[in-house]
């Protein structure tokens, strides 16, 4: 909520400096873009895939042509015209930094050519059609400079972040540091994509993988370097017959690695003392860590977690925690306080699956928040014409 009320101020800071500038570049990125049906509105960014899942008829996904495109910021032009205090200059740019990824049929070069014709036909026609709106070639600029020396650098580039991989460097550090995604902000992680949304390119990457590989794709004269953390096969089979009682730790994201791994011990019990260990294990965490939770996730299957969780639950004594995974939101752990329940139905896999994602609604929100904040595209500049 503090993030929310501090982009909301931001946005509201930068519309009432809208008023009173002389001149506004704005930079066109996109055309593919999805709708919410629900609040009628067009979002900065791509619906969450669980969240597309869970509500099919929310969501639709558009492909803007140039009419509409045109119309759009047209539109944009002339809100900004009508709550402007004195004329001011409009300074259109097309930006050059190519797609990543296309949810149309097309390949992901075409659909990048599509885009960027696209919009810098608009451009070139809003240009054409106001005396107060110009046109900067930065699209032109980069597409045609020296791709040879741009290439060999991102190449040098890529190389050298995979040695340091291959060293033990820390991915969310290389990746906030270095990568030009927008997930750079949450240290690279996608989170789990069903394989249904990933690129042909991305599928055959992956085929075969297994988690804690490295492997990178060559696209569009990038590379993109992937932390396969893990791979989970379809319909995995765990037996049924084993149940369990397990609740969700939280710890916060600037704890060390040193410190998680030991409030991960001291969190952990005996078989005899498990039972109570469980019952007080929300107050025990939120007085070693300041900022740490619990949630309850109940009584579930074995075969309803990830093969890796699966394998660690099976196999440790009741009481124990599991290791620390560690996500752009913090570090989260799992503690089995009992195991083999009888007479009591398990959970479905939905259910567990929605147990576990409550508190990601939260951060889910938070991230759009922060998408639609590095999605943004206007600048202001106080210059003279």
């Amino acid at each position: 909520l503090h993030n929310a009320e501090h982009l909301r101020r931001l946005i509201t800071n930068t519309n009432q400096s809208l008023t009173d500038c002389d001149a506004v570049f704005i930079t066109l990125g996109h055309t593919e873009t999805w709708f919410d049906n629900e609040l009628g509105i067009f979002l900065n960014g791509t619906p969450p895939p669980q969240l597309i899942a869970r509500s099919k008829d929310r969501f639709c996904f558009t492909n803007v042509g140039f009419l509409d495109a045109f119309a759009a910021i047209s539109r944009l032009l002339e809100l900004i015209r009508a709550a402007s205090l004195r004329p001011k200059k409009f300074i259109l740019t097309v930006s050059p930094v190519p797609i990543q990824t296309t949810f149309t049929a097309a390949d992901i070069i075409q659909a990048n050519t599509h885009a960027k014709s696209t919009l810098r036909a608009v451009a070139g026609e809003l240009s054409r059609s106001h005396r107060d709106v110009d046109y900067f070639p930065s699209y032109e600029i980069v597409l045609n400079s020296d791709d040879t020396a741009s290439r060999e650098r991102v190449m040098e580039s890529a190389k050298g972040l995979m040695q340091a991989l291959a060293a033990g460097a820390d991915f969310y550090k290389l990746a906030k540091q270095f990568s030009s995604s927008p997930s750079a902000a949450e240290g690279g992680n996608l989170g789990l994509i069903p394989e249904s949304l990933l690129a042909e390119d991305q599928r055959q990457l992956f085929k075969n993988q297994s988690g804690g590989r490295v492997v990178t794709l060559e696209r569009n004269d990038e590379i993109i370097i992937y932390w396969l953390q893990e791979v989970r096969p379809p319909n995995q089979a765990y037996s049924k017959s084993i149940q369990l009682n397990v609740k969700q730790i939280l710890l916060p994201a600037e704890m060390e690695l040193s410190q998680v791994q030991a409030t991960q011990q001291s969190l952990a019990s005996t078989a005899n003392t498990a039972n109570t260990d469980c019952d007080q294990l929300a107050a025990q965490v939120a007085s070693q860590v300041s900022g740490g939770r619990v949630i309850d996730l109940g009584n579930a299957k074995l075969g309803d977690f990830s093969q890796s969780l699966a394998a660690e639950l099976a196999s440790m004594p009741v009481g124990g925690v599991t290791t620390p995974i560690q996500a752009d939101s913090g570090y989260t752990m799992l503690k089995l306080c009992q195991r083999n329940l009888e007479g009591v139905a398990g959970l479905s896999t939905k259910e567990l699956t929605d147990g576990l994602r409550q508190e990601k609604l939260i951060q889910a929100a938070a991230q759009y928040f922060r998408t639609l904040k590095r999605s943004a595209r206007i600048e202001i500049k106080a210059n003279t014409y």
